[in-house]
């Protein structure tokens, strides 16, 4: 009888263990900015400013490990085995300093994970209400909002209402369109940088000259 028990035993072990060698693989996935053009125009308009960015907040259903996709009106869909390498609103802000580092050089862009984060003069928020795969799309959804160092109004904002074709199949071609749906934002938010902040005095060169001795 204990030699049929551990025998029963372990066929079942045998099984479990078939089940977990079976089990998908997990992967891994997270967005990527924009890479720094060494032939980038300087942004003069913004130079020597410290642009931060954040906090950038994701609306509820996107704090997720899992990379989501629309099902229907009102359902999501959810793979287990396609997650995110980490918070998914640390994704976005990296990809957001990355692409906004590209395209405002030399002005220093850097993370501000916090609202009241001193040593920045310009601040650069984002609010997510959709990131998402509906269909053929990749749907990009929130607003942006820019503050300057003692001003508590916002001197930017507007509104992000953006639809990015997915080239292809199956979840890393979402978040490559998610990506690049991000990074086209960022280039909305670095063109209001550049009409709506002066540059900064440059005391070398705005400071005024002695006059010449008579």
């Amino acid at each position: 009888m204990r030699t049929k028990r551990s025998a029963l035993g372990m066929g079942v072990g045998l099984l479990l263990v078939a089940g977990c060698a079976s089990s998908p693989a997990v992967r891994y996935y997270t967005l990527a900015g924009r890479p720094p053009s060494p032939t980038a125009p300087a942004a003069q308009d913004v130079r020597r400013r410290v642009i931060g960015v954040g906090p950038v907040m994701l609306a509820d259903y996107l704090n997720q490990p899992y990379v989501i996709a629309r099902g229907g009106a009102h359902t999501l869909a959810i793979s287990e085995f396609d997650r995110w390498g980490g918070s998914l609103r640390d994704a976005v802000t990296r990809a957001v300093v990355a692409n906004l580092s590209a395209l405002l050089d030399p002005a220093p862009v850097v993370v501000v994970p916090w609202a009241d984060a001193p040593a920045t003069d310009v601040r650069v928020q984002i609010s997510v209400n959709r990131l998402e795969r509906n269909g053929d799309n990749v749907i990009l959804q929130g607003a942006w909002f820019v503050t300057v160092k003692g001003n508590r109004d916002d001197v930017a904002s507007g509104a992000l209402r953006i639809s990015e074709p997915v080239n292809g199949g199956g979840i890393p071609a979402t978040v490559a369109a998610m990506s690049r749906a991000i990074e086209t934002a960022s280039a909305a938010i670095a063109e209001r940088l550049k009409q709506d902040l002066a540059p900064l005095p440059d005391p070398a060169r705005d400071a005024p000259r002695p006059e010449p001795p008579d």
